[in-house]
């Protein structure tokens, strides 16, 4: 199925970032990539993507998209999750914070949730 919705995968690691990439594409999402701060914040001026998702070791990338960017959707993905470390991304704006050791069925979840929710600056606004 062709869903319309366009997502940014935001990782430094290749191998897992292409299949996430595949994962997503498989689902029927547009799905695109960047791999360090620069490059998604060129995808993000360009293209508005509906969602976000990052590697939490990108701190840098989540406090300016906290800032710049509020009405995007972000969900944070780690390889070492901590409490500290979710609290972060909460803070910074995610919808959700996921271990990258999951299952494809539980990212694919977490991205149709994280798709329902409205994005932070409109959550303010209510």
């Amino acid at each position: 199925m062709k869903r319309q919705e366009n997502i940014l995968v935001v990782a430094r690691e290749p191998e897992w970032q292409a299949f996430v990439m595949q994962a997503l594409r498989q689902a029927g999402y547009n799905a695109y990539q960047a791999n360090d701060k620069a490059s998604a914040l060129r995808v993000i001026a360009g293209d508005q993507p509906d969602l976000i998702i990052v590697d939490a070791i990108l701190a840098d990338l989540l406090k300016t998209l906290a800032w710049q960017y509020i009405d995007n959707r972000l969900l944070v993905v780690t390889a070492t999750p901590s409490v500290a470390e979710a609290v972060s991304a909460y803070r910074y704006g995610a919808l959700d914070y996921v271990s990258k050791t999951f299952d494809i069925a539980s990212l694919l979840g977490a991205v149709t949730a994280a798709l329902q929710k409205q994005p932070v600056q409109q959550r303010l606004l209510v």
